[in-house]
């Protein structure tokens, strides 16, 4: 049985590829560039809301039946204006009067977004991804505060409970690369001192198909803004289907220890803090120095001899960080527990986490 949201996301979102097409193929011949652009607008936010309706069932808020109403109300108000006045120098009526219709819809949308992510997560935020692709690369590290609203983050928190049952506990060792051991340094050498990692990880053939985090994770509009964002052509879901998002659980005791990642960038949403301990620390952009590994400045990094930026992250956090040049840690949890999902996606399609990897995050390979 359908949700009214659902059915009309699904009518939304059929109808925005039609009119798309049909503005594709005969506005653009008829229409000035300013009224086509407009009529462009109105597809887009048509797209954007009809994907939320279809994810709104799904966060369990409270407040659902009137937040639906407010998304399907604003959106016609919105989009519909949109088109008749995009559509004024080909029809025979005067639709000027529909002008202010068009900021109404506007703000039921507001409101009713507020609801789903963090007050600042609007339209606007998510169509200009480039907007913050100078401070990712200069920084390293880029902090969207309460991104998911704190309905929809209660929901996250239940459904995190209810499947830590099923995760699976692991314990790994590894040198702060993340590669082989290297006969031509020492074993207490920056490059070969051991680190540890300790956690509960649920993979993502676990997670419910209707969950949260994969509408999240397979949300055009979001995805589109992370392309956006990471100057990406093209993101995937991993191959295997363990490994595309996953929950990660650090009770007390559980650390991540000093490492560099394989990857170019990490995604994470922090769903519940540990009160005391877990604490994110990095040291930005200091894998090389005039092109070689600064194994120097590693060895003073573990041997707390500098201390590096602390990252106080909150719930509801989403985080994007390029760890593949900045080397990082998060302390050991001294108190409750720290709960991290990670959206994990690769650049070339059909590729999947290797089989080592997964049995040791997962216990197994498929």
């Amino acid at each position: 049985m359908l949700y009214i949201s659902e059915i009309f996301g699904i009518t939304f979102s059929l109808l925005s590829v039609f009119l798309g097409a049909f503005g594709a193929h005969l506005l653009k011949k008829i229409l000035p560039e300013s009224a086509l652009q407009s009529f462009e607008v109105g597809i887009r936010y048509l797209m954007y809301h009809g994907l939320i309706l279809l994810i709104l069932p799904l966060l369990s808020l409270e407040e659902t039946e009137w937040i639906e109403g407010f998304f399907i109300l604003g959106t016609f108000l919105f989009s519909f204006s949109i088109f008749f006045l995009s559509l004024q120098s080909i029809i025979n009526f005067n639709l000027k009067w529909l002008g202010p219709v068009t900021p109404i819809g506007g703000i039921f949308l507001i409101i009713a977004l507020k609801f789903v992510f963090g007050d600042s997560y609007s339209d606007d935020f998510f169509s200009n991804g480039a907007k913050y692709r100078e401070t990712l690369n200069k920084e390293g590290i880029l902090i969207f505060n309460s991104f998911i609203g704190t309905d929809g983050l209660k929901a996250l928190q239940n459904e995190a409970k209810e499947l830590k049952e099923y995760s699976y506990k692991s314990s790994s060792e590894y040198n702060v690369y993340i590669s082989e051991y290297d006969h031509s340094f020492s074993k207490n050498s920056p490059r070969n001192r051991i680190m540890s990692t300790s956690k509960k990880c649920i993979a993502n053939d676990l997670i419910p198909k209707k969950s949260i985090l994969q509408k999240i994770y397979d949300s055009t509009v979001v995805r589109s803004f992370f392309l956006d964002l990471l100057n990406k052509e093209k993101l995937h879901p991993y191959q295997d289907p363990l490994s595309s998002i996953n929950i990660n659980y650090y009770d007390e005791g559980d650390a991540l220890g000093w490492h560099f990642d394989n990857s170019d960038y990490t995604i994470t949403l922090l769903v519940k803090n540990c009160t005391q301990g877990g604490i994110y620390e990095f040291f930005n952009d200091m894998r090389y120095k005039e092109g070689d590994e600064d194994y120097d400045f590693v060895e003073k990094i573990l041997d707390e001899k500098v201390k590096g930026t602390k990252v106080d992250s909150l719930e509801g956090d989403l985080m994007i960080f390029k760890g593949n040049k900045s080397i990082h840690q998060v302390t050991a949890v001294e108190k409750g527990e720290r709960i991290l999902v990670t959206f994990n996606y690769n650049e070339t399609k059909g590729i999947s986490l290797s089989e080592q990897s997964r049995k040791t995050f997962f216990g197994r390979i498929k």
